[in-house]
């Protein structure tokens, strides 16, 4: 799959935050020879950025 398919893939599928932080993931993911497994982990962190907001907005 390519890089613009698996964007649109997430957006369709409700994943902005995921769709918003790809490119900057896998980028710097690879330059600090980072793990599949971590470089999933950036993007499920953005994603839950989006859909759980801090705290601190919720008071």
């Amino acid at each position: 799959m390519q890089r613009h398919e698996m964007i649109e893939a997430m957006r369709s599928l409700g994943l902005k935050g995921m769709a918003g932080a790809f490119d900057e993931a896998v980028t710097t993911g690879l330059q600090r020879k980072r793990t599949t497994h971590e470089i999933l982990a950036d993007l499920l962190r953005a994603e839950a950025a989006i859909v759980m907001p801090p705290r601190s907005a919720i008071a």
